[in-house]
């Protein structure tokens, strides 16, 4: 496929450091609970314990052969990655993205690779969004974002087409690379980070069990050493178009 893709994501102005920045009082009082859990068939064990943002942990979800196997695929055909919004090309987001074809000679294992994430969310491939690959190079980076939508005043909202298929509910990002520490991935208000481990995979829901978003998903792309980053990431939405 080689062609950039708009991420549709949203971006605050700054990276906070991870211990710096409190929970919100008014956050913290009013928040909603992310109780109960979904009903997925990721065993509870690989979810991280905390009672603000359901998100899970597996190790090893690619072996060393898959992950280069997708490496493989993407090449060099990546393009400067883009946010929505009138200004698509934004400094606080600097990495390269390439998005996989659903045809051709990589189709089977992009799509083998959607079903197992579909199997393991109880979800439907009409649901997923194209698969894509991030590419960080050194000091590129994207800072604290979300990966849900605004309610107002965005694309979203002023297109029928993208309130019919609803929420990006579920992000999914697997590690193809493994780097040094402080290259990875932040979720700055659950003071959580994680260092790329190749193969291993962050599954988080981006909304609470009403459907509204849950604002401690923001999470941030640390800027990468001078190990080159490469991240799958795969999103999927509440309800078919």
């Amino acid at each position: 496929m080689g062609v950039a893709i708009c991420d549709e994501c949203n971006s605050e102005t700054v990276a906070p450091p991870m211990l710096a920045l409190p929970i919100p009082i008014a956050e913290r009082a009013d928040r909603e609970s992310i109780h109960p859990l979904s009903n997925t068939k990721i065993d509870r064990k690989y979810r991280l314990d905390n009672d603000y943002l359901e998100l899970y942990v597996i190790e090893r979800f690619l072996d060393e052969n898959q992950c280069a196997m997708f490496e493989g695929m993407i090449g060099d055909n990546v393009q400067r990655s883009i946010v929505r919004g009138r200004y698509p090309i934004y400094e606080g987001r600097t990495s390269s993205t390439y998005r996989f074809a659903n045809t051709g000679d990589m189709s089977s294992a992009v799509r083998a690779l959607q079903h197992r994430v579909c199997g393991l969310l109880q979800s439907d491939m009409t649901l997923a969004e194209p698969l894509t690959c991030i590419t960080y190079t050194e000091s590129q980076q994207f800072r604290a974002h979300k990966d849900y939508f605004d309610d107002e005043g965005s694309i979203y909202q002023s297109c029928d087409g993208e309130r019919r298929r609803g929420q990006r509910q579920w992000s999914v990002l697997i590690y193809l690379t493994e780097v040094q520490a402080g290259s990875g991935t932040r979720f700055h208000r659950i003071r959580q980070e994680f260092t790329p481990e190749q193969g291993t995979a962050l599954i988080w829901n981006n909304l609470y069990p009403t459907g509204n978003p849950n604002h401690y998903s923001h999470h941030i792309g640390l800027p990468a050493g001078k190990e080159k980053k490469l991240v799958l990431t795969q999103m999927f939405r509440q309800r078919q178009n």
